[in-house]
């Protein structure tokens, strides 16, 4: 549960600050990584948003309908403080279940001190005032009455009455992203659970079965962008969760209705496109559509004359990864070639790379490494892997993501160049990231636990390759499920294993693998013809031949 307060603070630190909360220092080896972790801490949300470019704050405080300078406030103390307990570190610090995580939202929303804020005198006094702001005026006026007489009484009173009319109308201004996580918090709210835990899947699934209510597809036919927003925004959640195939289903819809509705190029049009691509990649059923919608994005980002470089950098690289997913290589390395050319004009432009960009660079390096891997070209993949890693663990520290995920593409080339012992231990390493930034059905571990069991079974850990290639394949067909070329290749890596220890159902399973990974790839992939070729060495009772 402690991780689904995590995940959910993630969440609402970037529907907030319109970033990711990442931040964390170096360690050296896996056993030290969970006490240094402990010893890091994160950014204030306010303080990511009054970091971020002028432009940048000003697109994010458009997005979520306020001005710069008020989303600035509005973040400082209560959210600030809430964000952070759901981000602790160490998990005793955190809210302790997803209901009490909601209640201090709750307390936040009703003006009423939050657990996460400092208990001084002045903040409760501060919160009551708030809260009772009215008779608090009210009070105010009277004493102004006493010292300033009825007509300056009431010049205050207008004036607090102008002021509290215009701090309704800037409420009422709050996007439909902000409402959607009140309500979906709410659910968790011990007055609706009555003491029962709930998870933030459970929440998300309450929220999309509520957009297709009666009231609220009433409310979309007037207002179809609204709809657009909040099916965006659940299904960011849903990937980032680890959950594409949910997600799918809100960002295909929010897609069509930026399709009917949304001027040519708009940008918010633009953004759900490239979510909606990256949700189709990760899903792994049809590598084709995501290329379309990869190739939109990147057509809109050369047509529109405003476009960030980054961006468009980033629409290059997004192409490349499902190119080379379909063993299209010559056309992957041409669109790499584009996005690292443009961080080569960055890093020559005044100013440099900044933070942004070079975590965006970083994720270029990746996809070059990744498409050496694809290439089996192990060495030049070490090489740029390496750098890779190197780079983002000085954004990042060791506990991220992306070093998780560079970790991983390392070890993969780190196997094939026979390095066995090497690949194993990075493969610990960006499990035991993962396991610790992800919730534990994340495809993202199961798809490192598959590659783990590869280089354990090489060095004589048959058993426990077995076990683990099991394990990954079962929880790749509950994530991303069994028409994914993910689970296929899963699949197939977990009957080898089997055919090893000569079970006699690993012929039937390597042959369904192979089906699979036929569908979603072709027959002539790469994938789909090894899971041939270890059809065609294995015996009818599974050993090999």
């Amino acid at each position: 549960m402690r991780s689904d307060v995590y995940s959910l603070g993630m969440v609402l630190y970037e529907l907030l600050a319109g970033c990711l909360p990442f931040e964390s220092s170096r360690m050296a080896t896996p056993g030290a990584m969970l006490e240094v972790w402990r010893r890091t801490t994160t950014t204030r949300p306010s303080a990511a948003f009054a970091a971020a470019a002028d432009e940048q704050r000003r697109r994010i405080a458009t997005m979520r309908g306020a001005q710069p300078q008020d989303l600035s406030r509005r973040l400082l103390d209560d959210l600030d403080w809430i964000v952070l307990k759901a981000l602790d570190v160490d998990p005793e610090q955190r809210y302790q279940t997803v209901s009490e995580f909601a209640a201090d939202l709750e307390r936040h929303l009703d003006d009423r001190p939050v657990i996460a804020g400092p208990p001084s005198r002045r903040y409760r006094i501060r919160k009551f005032v708030q809260r009772h702001r009215w008779a608090c005026l009210a009070a105010t006026a009277i004493l102004l009455a006493i010292l300033a007489g009825l007509v300056g009484t009431g010049l205050a009173m207008r004036r607090a009455l102008a002021a509290e009319a215009a701090a309704q109308t800037e409420a009422a201004k709050a996007i439909a992203v902000n409402e959607f996580l009140r309500d979906m918090l709410g659910e968790a709210a011990p007055r609706k659970t009555r003491g029962e835990s709930v998870t933030v899947l459970e929440l998300l699934d309450r929220a999309a079965a509520d957009l297709e209510s009666p009231e609220q597809k009433a409310r979309f036919t007037r207002q179809p962008l609204l709809e657009a927003a909040l099916r965006r925004t659940i299904g960011i959640t849903y990937d980032e969760l680890g959950e594409p195939g949910r997600a799918l289903v809100h960002l295909r819809r929010a897609v069509v209705l930026h399709d009917r509705h949304s001027p040519p190029g708009a940008r918010e049009a633009v953004e759900v496109l490239s979510r909606n691509a990256a949700a189709e990649w990760r899903l792994g059923e049809d590598l084709e559509r995501a290329e379309a919608l990869n190739r939109r994005v990147l057509a809109a980002r050369l047509a529109d004359p405003d476009t960030e470089l980054t961006k468009l950098a980033s629409a290059y690289n997004n192409l490349a990864t499902t190119l080379s997913d379909q063993d299209r290589f010559a056309e992957a390395s041409e669109a790499l070639e584009q996005a690292l050319a443009i961080y080569e004009r960055i890093r020559a432009a005044p100013g440099g790379l900044d933070r942004d960009t070079r975590i965006n660079y970083s994720r270029s390096l990746n996809n070059l490494g990744t498409l050496y891997n694809d290439q089996e070209r192990w060495d030049e993949a070490i090489g740029v892997l390496e750098h890779t890693l190197v780079l983002r663990r000085e954004l990042w520290g060791d506990v991220s993501p992306d070093v998780s995920v560079a970790l991983n593409n390392l070890a993969f080339a780190l196997d094939g160049a026979g390095r066995y012992d090497e690949a194993a231990e990075r493969y610990r390493k960006s499990l035991a990231v993962k396991q610790t930034v992800y919730p534990e059905t994340h495809v993202e571990i199961a798809w490192t636990q598959s590659n783990l069991a590869r280089s354990l079974a090489e060095i004589g850990r048959l058993d426990e390759a077995r076990d683990l290639a099991r394990r990954a394949a079962e929880a790749l067909a509950q994530s991303v499920g069994e028409s994914s070329w993910l689970y296929g290749s899963a699949l197939s890596v977990s009957a080898s294993l089997e055919a090893d220890a000569g079970e006699p159902g690993a012929l039937a399973q390597q042959r369904r693998a192979h089906g699979i990974l036929e569908a979603a790839l072709g027959a002539d992939h790469r994938r789909t013809q090894a899971a041939a070729a270890a059809i065609a060495e294995l015996d009818g009772d599974g050993t090999w031949r």
